[in-house]
Order: C-alpha cells, then sequence, then structure tokens
C-alpha cells in the first residue's frame, strides 16, 4: 500500500489533464502495482478515455484507456482479484508506420512527428479505419 503521499502523487498523475502525464503514471502501475485499493475507482474510470497516445517506445500509437486495462489488471492481479478487465471495441495499438499506410491507402493527408501520428490515429479511428478488438485480461 502506498504512503499517503505516494498515494496523492500517483493519483494526481492519472488525474492530469495532459494525456502524456496519466500515460506515466499507469505505466507506472502496469510495471509495478501498487497494491492499492485506493487506485482501482481512478483506474476504472480512465477504461473510458479513449484519448490518443504514445502506448509504447518504439512509438505505438494507441489509446489511454489500452494502458489503463493493463494497469487495473496488473493492480487487481496483485491484490488477487480474479474479475478480468473488459474492453469492447477498443482499436489495437498501431506503429507510426502502420498509420501512415493506412492514412496513404485512404488518401488521407497527415503530419509527420509524433503529434502528427497522434491526430492521425484519431482520425482514422473517427472514421473506422483502425482495426479494433474487444479486449480481455485476465486478473492473475
Amino acid at each position: 500500500m502506498l504512503s499517503q503521499d505516494d498515494f496523492e502523487s500517483l493519483s494526481s498523475g492519472l488525474k492530469e489533464g495532459q494525456p502524456q502525464e496519466r500515460v506515466y503514471a499507469l505505466r507506472s502501475i502496469i510495471e509495478g502495482p501498487t497494491r492499492d485499493t485506493r487506485l482501482l475507482p481512478q483506474l476504472e474510470a480512465l477504461l473510458k478515455d479513449d484519448t490518443p497516445c504514445v502506448v509504447s517506445l518504439p512509438y505505438l500509437f494507441g489509446e489511454v484507456r489500452w494502458l489503463a486495462a493493463h494497469a487495473l489488471a496488473s493492480e487487481r492481479a496483485s491484490l488477487g482479484q480474479v474479475t478480468p478487465v473488459q474492453l469492447k471495441a477498443v482499436p489495437r495499438p498501431q506503429e507510426m508506420n502502420s498509420l501512415a499506410l493506412l492514412a496513404q491507402q485512404h488518401g488521407i493527408q497527415h503530419r509527420g512527428g509524433v503529434p502528427g501520428m497522434l491526430e492521425l490515429f484519431a482520425l482514422l479511428r473517427q472514421q473506422g479505419l483502425l482495426p479494433v478488438v474487444d479486449l480481455t485480461l485476465p486478473s492473475h
């Protein structure tokens, strides 16, 4: 269980307005679950956060909720909870080249760099051009 200061710091990161701050906090939980039940409601709320983000390096673009699902599964497992985490019709994270290829195939112009790829991910998602999966992660 986290100290109050550590809990407040991590909780603040999960609530941060900047997606990358939420991503950092989620990655931290995935890599080392806290075993703190106070975080579960925040992680569950982030399952609705479809903000495009860099899911991992090398650059893999997806949604915050993809990471939230993995963080929640890790946290539940560390607490001995067996409830799986489920997300319906979530875009599968994509490499930069895959996004560029989809854009080319559909005649979509886009900017380069990370900001351009995040915009492209959002546009492709909006147009229903990204592959989606029903994600189920066991909590064990």
